[in-house]
């Protein structure tokens, strides 16, 4: 009746679920007719509402052609997000035709006849026909394209999901629910899916992922109900661009590691703790972030570097300055003392000879070095000026006493202090300084350095990394990173990465203070103009709105303070790098005085032979 068929729905929920829903009270529900030509224009506008709020165009082909269907459609479009300027009237005229769409437009194919066929070009296009045997006949070449049918009174989706190495096709029947929310249902397809073994964060064993990144992974697996076969990182890598390009079979490719097997499509999916970067963006399709990672700068904790003057750090030049000169003083008055006291109370006067003026200086050096350490009073013993040198020998012990003391705290405080004494206040103070700055290869670190529009971010990279010895470093060894920090270098590193470094050499290693970069988005690439990009990322999207995100965020925090190592006391004791001038001073001293038993004896045997 009036073009349109009329069926009655056992209960409201019925009309509601259904687009082309006419709500009364005697629940009747109206649907376009299928054996009809003419489509009622109010039910399709409201589903084309509903399924494209960000239509472009829509596209009548091959409707009814008199004159007040068309008006009619203009008339009731007006009152929905459509105009007349955007309404376009299409007749096929061939057995065969080809039409190219604006992206976001809507096809609306009344009738086609059944030897006919026609090609559609255009991306995210949402084509509505009348049967399915219809939709058949249309090949639809883009991306992100929507194709629906109507069959039995229902409104069906036809869909297909395609990945490197499984396909999945499917009808959907679309109510007003599945329309206004994307679909999530991947119907068991298999994804080939990359991974890199990253402690507490990817970790693969008994047929599934566990970690940060692992158990958010196989929340979406639960939630998009898909499979997946996991192949490891063919070298152990993320990804990063490889200075000569290396062949795979007939085709060269750009990266190493996950990424390269994404580029060569060895994979669906990239899993890790993988960085949004330019040069990434160019081979494959970035999935949604995970979370933002933070960027720190890590240093070589104070004290464990090799010192050599570390025996004299503890007092400031001006310190010393004075001690030796009071030492000196004190000493020129010894020397005086000695040479007018005549003897002592235990010298035999008639074995006793005179002694030289050298002999006199050193016996004076050496009461002095004993009295600074141990108190010495022998040259308490003089006849002569009892007096002056108890005056004397009171001031020279009360005074090396106080010294001796106050030296052995500073010490002690210095040797095995860690206080961090900070280098920098922020980044750019770097080029201020001999530091240097080393940042690991393939993350999104050099491309902020390089494409920086901050005048100092450039110079940074230009003055204090390009070109240095250390200014890209492999994350495989922990003994290059180790050698960088101790060639000065601040080691930029993201948070993971740096708290699993910390927690390696907690005693060695901290980190400053400061964000050396902006957070930075992390999480999965999948190949380039993949048809799952979408549907990730608004799985993601979702995955954060609930809390689930910082949930796994919160747990893996947890589990990296309990598994990395703490520095505890025994991490404190001294080292050869503090007490090495100890060891230059006693090989001195064995060395010089070998030297002087030499010359004696050269001495001895030239005053016996002359």
């Amino acid at each position: 009746r009036d073009n349109t068929c009329e069926y009655e729905c056992e209960n409201d929920k019925d009309c509601k679920n259904n687009p082309f829903c006419s709500t009364s009270p005697s629940f009747k529900c109206n649907f376009v007719c299928i054996d009809s030509l003419e489509l009622n224009k109010t039910q399709i506008l409201d589903f084309m509402d509903k399924l494209n709020p960000e239509k472009q165009d829509i596209n009548l082909i091959n409707c009814p052609g008199e004159e007040d269907f068309v008006d009619e459609f203009v008339q009731k479009s007006e009152g929905h997000s459509l105009g007349t300027n955007h309404l376009k009237i299409r007749y096929l005229t061939r057995l065969s035709q080809s039409l190219s769409l604006r992206s976001f437009s809507v096809v609306l194919l009344c009738s086609m006849d059944d030897n006919a066929t026609l090609k559609i070009d255009g991306h995210k296009l949402f084509i509505l026909v009348n049967t399915k045997k219809t939709l058949e006949q249309v090949a639809i070449n883009g991306r992100d394209n929507r194709r629906f049918y109507i069959e039995n009174n229902r409104i069906m989706e036809k869909l297909d999901i395609k990945v490197q190495f499984d396909e999945v096709s499917f009808d959907e029947q679309i109510t007003i629910e599945s329309i206004v929310n994307k679909r999530t249902d991947l119907h068991g397809v298999n994804l080939k899916v990359g991974y890199v073994y990253t402690e507490l964060m990817t970790v693969y064993k008994n047929k599934s992922f566990e970690g940060f990144f692992g158990g958010i992974f196989e929340t979406l697996k639960e939630e998009m109900n898909f499979t997946y076969t996991a192949i490891p990182s063919i070298d152990g890598k993320f990804g990063s661009k490889v200075t000569e390009n290396p062949v795979a079979g007939e085709k060269t490719f750009v990266f190493n590691g996950v990424m390269g097997m994404l580029e060569r499509k060895e994979i669906d999916i990239a899993l890790g703790d993988s960085y949004l970067t330019y040069e990434r963006s160019q081979y494959a399709d970035f999935g949604g972030f995970i979370h933002e990672e933070p960027a720190y700068g890590l240093i070589l904790k104070p004290g464990n570097n090799l010192l050599l003057s570390a025996y004299f750090s503890t007092f400031r030049v001006e310190i010393w300055v004075a001690v030796l000169v009071m030492t000196g003083c004190l000493i020129f008055v010894c020397f005086i003392l000695m040479t007018i006291s005549g003897e002592r109370s235990h010298d035999d006067s008639e074995r006793r000879k005179f002694m030289g003026i050298w002999q006199n200086i050193l016996e004076v050096l050496s009461f002095s070095l004993r009295a600074m350490s141990m108190k010495d009073g022998f040259l308490l013993d003089y006849i002569r000026y009892k007096l002056s040198w108890r005056i004397y020998m009171l001031s020279f012990i009360v005074y090396g006493y106080f010294i001796a003391e106050v030296y052995n705290a500073e010490l002690i405080s210095y040797l095995t202090s860690h206080d961090i004494k900070l280098p920098i206040q922020k980044m750019e103070e770097i080029l201020e300084n001999d530091m240097k700055l080393s940042i690991p290869t393939g993350f999104i670190f050099k491309d902020a350095l390089r494409f920086s529009k901050e005048k100092t971010h450039k110079r940074l990279w230009n003055e204090k990394c390009k070109g240095q010895t250390f200014g890209e470093v492999s994350l495989d060894s922990d003994e290059i990173q180790l050698k960088a920090l101790r060639e000065n270098y601040i080691l930029i590193l993201p948070e993971a990465f740096a708290l699993a470094f910390i927690g390696r050499h907690p005693c060695l290693v901290t980190k400053l203070p400061i964000n050396a970069f902006p957070p930075t988005p992390v999480g999965m690439y999948l190949q380039k103009d993949s048809e799952l990009k979408e549907i990730f990322r608004s799985q993601l999207r979702n995955l954060h709105e609930k809390g689930v995100i910082e949930a796994f965020k919160r747990q893996w925090k947890r589990e990296s303070e309990l598994k990395h190592k703490v520095c505890t006391d025994n991490n404190h004791k001294l080292g050869f790098q503090n007490t090495i001038f100890l060891f230059l001073l006693i090989g001195f001293g064995v060395f010089s005085s070998f030297i002087i038993l030499i010359m004696e004896l050269i001495y001895t045997i030239c005053s016996r032979d002359c």
